[in-house]
């Protein structure tokens, strides 16, 4: 015997659409995860290339710190300066040597967290490039602000309830019975005979008439409609919580750029050319070469945490790739 259904209240196509639509909900998730990775990997590629500069400045330091012994031990040999000098610059050098090797510590743990992220076993990556934040105007982060809707969570979240309401769909056309259409044949043996027959059978919903998958199905749908309703508010609060410390971290780094940045060269100058004229001690000397390697520390910090936050901001909106370009040199 053969039982055909015949679903005359489009069950099929209720399950096409909401399998399409699971589809979509699930290559949204995945878009969602890796937009999540992604930020992820690039704080962690601004922080090694953070970590980076810092080796090079404190390199850097140790050179100049170097001359500097020179220029403090030809004065000593002519009689202009004292043993206390040379000693001072001495101790100086050693804590910035200790200095360097704490922050060559500090690459390779970066170094290990980004290859972590990045899935790479017994590999150290090395980052290449500008340690430089995007330019953000006031207009640009204004206009993030109303993107809640678009960021791959929320997007996510919002396909996640059109499958909930394609569950409901479906659930409302299984409650009308499926008629079926039988047709076989039949034989008996004594006395031998074979008849054909064809059938129409359908289930009167008496006793259960389907509506508890239909209400689970209802109560799940509203579970995901809430569901969305708190990813767009996490993502708008997020948003605008990191729109507002770009907009403060700009202003502290233009403000730093244009009140430190512009003195410390000439107070390196003054304070060398007070030493060799005998006008200054060693202590003035070394003042000016610590503030010179505090203000490129300084600086290199509040860049990081500008980028940081700002790369976290275009992650969420799902704007990382479009505003990279192409992606950042990892070696």
């Amino acid at each position: 015997m053969l039982d055909v259904p015949i679903q005359i209240s489009g069950q099929r196509s209720a399950r096409v659409a909401r399998a399409e639509l699971e589809i979509q909900a699930a290559r949204a998730r995945v878009a969602a995860g890796a937009s999540s990775i992604t930020a992820e990997a690039g704080a962690a590629y601004v922080a090694l290339l953070a970590a980076q500069q810092t080796v090079e400045q404190l390199t850097a330091a140790d050179k100049e710190l170097r001359r500097l012994r020179e220029i403090v031990a030809g004065r000593e040999v002519a009689g202009t300066a004292s043993r206390y000098d040379l000693t001072r610059l001495d101790i100086e050098q050693g804590v910035f040597f200790a200095r360097l090797e704490e922050a060559k510590a500090d690459v390779f743990d970066r170094a290990v967290n980004l290859a972590a992220l990045l899935g790479l076993h017994n590999w150290l990556p090395m980052a290449t490039g500008e340690l430089k934040p995007f330019d953000m105007n006031g207009a640009e982060l204004l206009a993030v602000r109303g993107r809640a809707s678009s960021s791959p969570a929320a997007v996510a979240a919002a396909l996640g309830e059109k499958v909930a309401q394609g569950d409901v769909e479906v659930a409302r056309r299984d409650r009308v019975p499926t008629p079926s259409l039988s047709i076989g044949r039949s034989w008996t043996s004594d006395p031998f005979g074979a008849a054909n027959f064809l059938g129409l059978s359908i289930e009167i919903p008496i006793f259960d008439t389907r509506a508890g998958p239909l209400a689970r199905a209802q109560a799940d749908a509203q579970t995901a409609r809430l569901q969305k309703d708190l990813a767009q508010a996490e993502a708008g609060a997020n948003i605008d919580r990191l729109a507002n410390i770009i907009a403060a971290r700009q202003t502290a780094l233009q403000r730093f750029e244009l009140e430190a940045g512009a003195r410390l060269p000439m107070l390196k100058q003054m304070s060398e050319d007070a030493y060799r004229l005998g006008r200054s001690s060693i202590l003035e000397l070394l003042d000016a070469t610590r503030s010179h390697y505090e203000f490129q520390r300084t600086r290199v910090d509040l860049v990081a945490a500008l980028l940081d936050a700002q790369i976290r901001l275009l992650a969420l909106n799902g704007d990382l790739e479009k505003a990279v370009g192409e992606a950042p040199s990892v070696q």
